[in-house]
């Protein structure tokens, strides 16, 4: 049926509409999201030649200002009056909390023009963000790209006699993102090429140093393998049996430690960090545990003193100097034990739609990377107030209009509702 096959590429719906700013568009994309894993690098190197440093400041604002004048007025079509009312709210609410607490207006003093410039531009990115086959290959070939420059950092860094003797954390979430999408794309459609690649990618992150991003990775493809696999019965009994001996292997055997340790001796050979293989063999990631378990303590216990009102935005900055190191305490913190799990909620139900009712498998598989970058990565680390927040706000309401919109307009021509 006709409306049936249309539904199955909606990722190419309203494609027309931006078609002549696709290019543009995409440009605005890539530059966006690999600001910290490419452009910088390129930043540092223009800042050391004379002359040309005295302009380096202002190549990038000026290339950003550009692609999104080209882009506005398509990335405005997408935008509705509740957006801008969204927004809005939003910085009042800074505001008044600024106002209002003190203590805390020194840290949205300090981020606001980040936020401002930065973090809420992401929401209508995500807005008007098509999941097509041409925007899906300039993020994976920006992806692969960036790779290879970090990897030509890191053997510029260890060339020069240095060593990393503590966590990448920056880096390592920075990255995160790009070897996502290549193991995203190799799970799709495996080649030699790209399972060398999403290798590398998994490497990079590990020689950082960071448990996090490792966990986010892994269970990404987990989740995915169970996502795409979810009809077939055999191979889910499979993978039972797999997880069962895997289980077994781990628990009952040192074939892990053995491995992990010849992997650890050819990191460190290489001079990266083995933070996360030495956690694993000498205990020490029970260290960064308790240093967690410390400041979870300390937040809950004043959080029960104001439960119902909580302590405003960037309100556990006073208490630690940092964020809460979990994105749903940080809620419930900042919000206090009502209003935030029900925001909590809110979250978790837009994202469920924008992958379970939506019918075009790039879009939901894209949303899924964002699902488990943002759930996954909250209960170790993030923060509300970030661009990967905004952005995948901004992206999960696009899947969850267009699906509407479609069926509105199938409904419109007397099709069979499905």
């Amino acid at each position: 049926m006709e409306h049936v096959k249309n539904l199955n590429n909606l990722s190419n719906f309203m494609q027309d509409k931006t078609k002549k700013d696709q290019y543009w568009y995409n440009l605005l994309v890539v530059a966006a999201f690999s600001y910290n894993s490419i452009l910088r690098y390129f930043i540092e190197v223009f800042e050391r030649i004379p002359f040309i440093n005295y302009f380096s400041g202002f190549v990038v604002p000026i290339m950003y200002i550009f692609l999104i004048a080209m882009c506005l007025k398509g990335i405005l079509s997408f935008v509705r009056l509740r957006d801008i009312l969204f927004i809005f709210v939003f910085i009042i609410l800074l505001l008044l909390t600024w106002l209002i607490r003190p203590e805390n207006g020194i840290y949205i003093r300090e981020f606001l023009p980040e936020i401002l410039l930065f973090y809420l531009p992401f929401y209508f990115l995500g807005l008007s963000f098509i999941t097509n086959k041409s925007m899906i290959n300039w993020l994976y070939r920006v992806s692969l790209v960036a790779l290879m420059i970090n990897w030509a950092y890191l053997a510029y860094y260890y060339s020069t006699g240095r060593v990393f003797h503590i966590d990448s954390m920056y880096e390592s979430y920075t990255m995160l993102l790009h070897v996502m999408i290549i193991v995203w794309l190799t799970l799709r459609k495996l080649t030699i090429t790209k399972l060398m690649f999403s290798v590398a990618g998994f490497l990079y992150l590990l020689s950082m140093g960071t448990r996090g991003p490792i966990v986010i990775l892994l269970s990404f493809i987990v989740i995915y393998i169970i996502f795409k696999t979810a009809r077939n019965i055999k191979i889910k009994i499979l993978f039972f049996i797999l997880f069962i001996v895997l289980s077994y292997i781990f628990l009952f055997t040192n074939v892990i430690t053995e491995i992990v340790k010849w992997i650890s001796t050819i990191i460190e050979s290489m001079g990266l960090s083995t933070r996360v293989l030495d956690s694993y063999l000498y205990g020490h990631a029970q260290d960064s545990i308790d240093e967690r378990t410390n400041i979870y303590t300390l937040l809950w216990s004043a959080l029960w003193d104001k439960p119902i009102t909580g302590y405003g935005i960037y309100g556990e900055y006073p208490f630690i100097g940092w964020s809460a190191h979990n994105l749903y305490l940080q809620m419930c913190f900042e919000f206090g034990l009502i209003v935030g799990p029900i925001l909590i909620m809110i979250f978790i139900s837009i994202s469920a739609q924008a992958i379970f009712r939506n019918v075009d498998p790039i879009a939901k598989e894209f949303a899924l990377i964002w699902v488990c970058y943002i759930f996954i990565q909250g209960f170790f680390g993030g923060n509300v107030i970030s661009f990967y927040v905004f952005f995948s706000l901004g992206y999960f309401l696009r899947l969850i209009r267009l699906k509407k919109y479609y069926i509105k307009i199938l409904r419109k021509n007397r099709v069979p509702k499905l």
